[in-house]
């Protein structure tokens, strides 16, 4: 019984060098990564625009039609209030 739990756990560690060895491989490869494409930099501000965007469309909405947030305002909050969190039903 030992030596099978000894070899289960030698296999698990050969098994977690091999995967850290290849994570490490990735992860020198992406920080060599010329390219600009993919990176931090575009996530962000892919990000920004579509805040920017969503708070215009929001705002020209509110502006032209400040009654169907003040509606859905209002339906949510009512389906808010109608929620008991300590016993988890309606």
């Amino acid at each position: 019984m030992f030596k099978t739990v000894c070899r289960k756990a030698e296999e698990k560690a050969i098994r977690m060098g091999n995967f850290i060895s290849s994570t490490k491989t990735q992860v020198k490869s992406f920080m060599r990564q010329k390219s600009g494409e993919g990176l931090f930099t575009d996530i962000i501000m892919a990000l920004v625009i579509v805040a920017v965007v969503g708070a215009i469309v929001y705002g020209v909405i509110q502006l032209f039609f400040p009654n169907i947030i003040t509606g859905v305002m209002e339906k949510v909050q009512e389906g808010i209030d109608g929620i008991d969190m300590f016993n988890g039903s309606n």
